[in-house]
C-alpha cells in the first residue's frame, strides 16, 4: 500500500490518510485488547472472590437441630448462603422452619419443599415451647407468661385478608387464625370453632388470651371466635375486614355474644 511514488498528490495525501487511520487503529485494537484483559481480571478476580466467600462459608458448617420461628413479615429464602444467591422462595412472621446447619457467617441452612434452602439469622430466632406445658382436654396448655407474647404476636397480623378456610400465615379465616396463633406456642387446638369453644374452662373474658365466641344461627350454633386482647376489645379474622380488632360492645358482636373459655 502506497509504495508507488508516481502518485498524485491527492493520492499522496490518501496515502497519508490511510496510514495514520491504519496506526490509530492499530492503538485502538491494542487499548481494546488492554481493556478486556483487565475486565477479565477484574471479573475473574470478583468472581473467585464470590466462589472462595461462598467456600468459606460451607466449610465451616456447623449441624444443628431445632425450630427456628420467623421474626420479620416476609424473609427470603435462598439457594445458598448469601444474598447473592438466588431466592427460592419466602417465609412469615410466625413460621416454624425446621434448621440442620449454621454456616460461619451468620445463615441457616433449613429444610425447604424435599430439600435445602437457607435463611438469614438475623431474621429468625429459636422456638422454644414452653416447658410447663402439659395435657389438659386435649390441649397442651403453656405458661401464663406466655399470654403477652401470644397478643404481641397477634397483632403483627393486623390487616391480614380474610379467606374462608385459610390457616395462614398469609391469610386467615377466624378459626384458623386463633388455631394459628396458638400454635405458636405449643397449643394445638381444634379448628373450627364451635371445638374450639369446648377446648377450654368456660369463663367471662377478662384474661388477654381468653377466646370469645359468636353465633348468627337460630340455633346458637358458634360460627366466629376471637381472642380477647384487654379493653373490651378482642382481635379476629373478620370476613369483611381482615386481622382487625373489635369492640365487644359493636352492635353486631354484642348481639350474636354467646361465651369465652380460657385456654392457658
Amino acid at each position: 500500500m502506497c509504495r508507488n511514488y508516481h502518485v498524485s498528490a491527492e493520492t499522496g495525501r490518501g496515502c497519508i490518510m490511510i496510514l495514520v487511520t491504519t496506526s490509530l487503529q492499530k492503538q485502538v485494537a491494542q487499548f481494546t485488547v488492554f481493556l478486556c484483559l483487565s475486565a477479565a481480571v477484574i471479573f475473574g478476580y470478583s468472581t473467585c472472590s464470590v466462589a472462595f466467600a461462598s467456600t468459606k462459608a460451607l466449610a465451616s458448617l456447623t449441624p444443628t437441630t431445632g425450630q427456628l420461628q420467623v421474626a420479620y413479615d416476609t424473609v427470603n429464602v435462598r439457594s445458598g448462603p448469601g444474598t447473592n444467591n438466588a431466592r427460592i422462595g419466602q417465609v412469615h412472621l410466625g413460621d416454624l422452619i425446621q434448621a440442620k446447619a449454621e454456616s460461619g457467617d451468620g445463615w441457616y441452612q433449613i429444610a425447604w419443599q424435599g430439600g435445602t434452602g437457607w435463611i438469614a439469622g438475623w431474621c429468625v430466632q429459636a422456638y422454644q415451647q414452653s416447658s410447663t406445658a402439659s395435657t389438659q382436654s386435649g390441649t397442651q396448655n403453656a405458661s401464663r407468661g406466655a399470654i403477652s407474647d401470644i397478643i404481641s404476636i397477634a397483632k403483627r397480623f393486623l390487616g391480614r385478608p380474610y379467606s374462608y378456610g385459610a390457616n395462614g400465615p398469609s391469610s386467615f379465616d377466624c378459626s384458623g387464625f386463633v388455631r394459628y396463633i396458638y400454635s405458636l406456642y405449643g397449643v394445638d387446638l381444634p379448628r373450627v370453632a364451635s371445638d374450639q369453644a369446648r377446648a377450654g374452662q368456660k369463663v367471662s373474658p377478662s384474661v388477654p388470651g381468653d377466646l370469645v365466641f359468636f353465633s348468627d344461627r337460630k340455633d346458637g350454633y358458634i360460627t366466629h371466635v376471637g381472642i380477647y386482647v384487654g379493653n373490651n376489645s378482642f382481635i379476629h379474622a373478620a370476613s369483611f375486614q381482615g386481622v382487625t380488632i373489635t369492640s365487644l360492645d359493636d352492635s353486631w358482636y354484642k348481639a350474636r355474644y354467646v361465651g369465652a373459655c380460657r385456654i392457658l
